[in-house]
């Protein structure tokens, strides 16, 4: 009789536990989209920005701006990492299922953390890394071929 006690108890247990975890989980998701749609709009206030004033910078520092950081900022994990220039923009996030969020100017949107001063752009951190002379090689390799199709044409 006490095993079956224990077992109905266990069983009792277990199955608040899994309920319980899948509470969380769907918590953390939610969280993450809200994350994620409130960047969405801070792109498009600097995007309008950009189409009206000739700039990217002062939007984040405006009283829209302001207000929307405040709420990305009240959600999921830490701060919102925020650069802009006159022809760039990058915004990044750390969110609980997917690492970083990274939303920039140049359309990218999704998971990466390369958001920085130095390149205002979500780009891989393993990019920024590379060894100059293979970005130089790089480089002149595309601009060989844009010449020999050029020529060719």
């Amino acid at each position: 009789m006490k095993k079956i006690l224990l077992i109905i108890l266990f069983s009792f247990l277990l199955a608040n536990v899994s309920y319980a975890k899948g509470v969380v989980y769907s918590d953390i998701s939610v969280v993450d989209v809200k994350v994620k749609t409130t960047m969405i709009k801070i792109r498009d206030g600097l995007i309008y920005q950009k189409d009206h004033k000739g700039t990217y910078s002062g939007f984040l520092e405006s009283k829209k701006g302001i207000e929307i950081v405040s709420i990305v900022n009240a959600e999921g994990l830490g701060k919102m990492t925020a650069f802009t220039s006159k022809n760039a923009f990058c915004i990044m996030k750390k969110v609980y299922g997917d690492g970083y969020y990274c939303i920039d100017s140049s359309g990218y949107e999704g998971n990466i953390s390369g958001c920085s001063k130095v390149n205002i752009a979500c780009v891989d951190p393993i990019i920024i890394k590379a060894n100059k002379e293979s970005v130089r090689a790089d480089i002149i390799r595309m601009i060989m071929d844009l010449i020999v199709k050029r020529h060719n044409n």
